[in-house]
């Protein structure tokens, strides 16, 4: 029985081995689900990243509990309006913008007004001239529209730009993508951010001084997230271009059923010659057949080309 027992293991064991085995696989050989992975963990990383920063420099603009209290309560109001606007009029985004500008909408929001938060939060408040003065008084409206923004896009643009990727997919890469993002892209974004922030903190001994690493570490994730957003763009562009000349063949007027009406009469005058009576049913049921077998065929070799 112990012999049982620990073989029934060992097989557990080589089975889970095999598992993750195949997750780095699937990163390896499908650049989509890699680029997913990457998009989903940038997300979770830099929004967990700043938040951390962010908060830390709101206690130092408002020390007093009660105004600290006070802004955090109105963040949230402000996010929870965002939110039902963003979730009204996202369709708008996908339909005039394409999935290519809804889905680098958050992070070039986040890249650019983190920029300027990060921007005006190093500047020395008694080191700033006239031309800092407006970047250092612009830094907390910053870092406010990266907090709303960041958490109002999660369910508006942020997941329906994910799940249109997936939709592309056959089931099986759909399967395998979703295991892959699920295990790397939302385990590593969520806790990325907090192994960053508490190496930085270990590393420089404070928030301030950690602040330069900080903002450099955030930038280059929200680069890599625009980056794999881009890579998918191409391919989702490239999958609306194949449903678009499908639907548009599907349509033309060659590839539809002629109506037996306007065939008849052509090949009545040119007779029959001891051939089928193009008005029976066994000449009408033929000729529906070539005309279905000819447009399964335009259809298939249009397939062929795009894949």
């Amino acid at each position: 029985i112990t012999h049982q027992g620990g073989h029934k293991k060992t097989e557990h064991k080589a089975k889970e081995g095999q598992k993750k085995q195949s997750t780095w696989e699937i990163l390896r050989s499908s650049n989509r689900i890699l680029n997913l992975t990457l998009l989903v963990m940038g997300y979770g990383t830099a929004h967990k990243l700043f938040g951390f920063v962010w908060k830390g420099q709101m206690k130092v603009l408002y020390p007093s509990a009660s105004a600290y209290a006070t802004v955090m309560s109105d963040v949230a109001a402000f996010t929870g309006a965002a939110t039902v606007g963003l979730m009204l009029v996202s369709k708008y985004f996908f339909q005039y913008l394409g999935w290519r500008g809804a889905a680098l909408m958050t992070p070039l929001v986040c890249l650019g007004s983190g920029a300027v938060f990060f921007a005006g939060s190093l500047i020395m408040p008694g080191h700033a001239n006239s031309s800092l003065a407006a970047l250092l008084a612009l830094a907390p409206m910053a870092g406010i529209v990266v907090q709303v923004f960041g958490r109002a896009a999660k369910y508006s643009l942020f997941d329906p730009s994910k799940e249109m990727v997936f939709i592309t997919m056959d089931k099986q890469e759909k399967e395998a993508g979703k295991a892959a993002v699920d295990l790397l892209g939302n385990q590593i974004g969520k806790s990325g951010g907090s192994w960053i922030m508490q190496a930085a903190l270990l590393a420089c001994g404070s928030m301030a001084a950690a602040l330069p690493f900080t903002a450099l570490v955030y930038i280059v994730v929200c680069l890599i997230w625009v980056n794999s957003t881009m890579s998918l763009a191409k391919t989702m562009e490239g999958q609306e271009e194949k449903k678009q000349v499908l639907a548009s063949i599907e349509d033309a007027h060659l590839l539809e059923p002629p109506m037996p009406g306007k065939l008849i009469p052509a090949v009545a005058a040119a007779g029959s010659d001891g051939h089928k009576d193009p008005t029976s049913a066994d000449f009408l049921a033929d000729l529906k057949k070539a005309e279905k077998e000819l447009g399964q065929e335009v259809k298939e070799s249009m397939q062929s080309h795009f894949e």
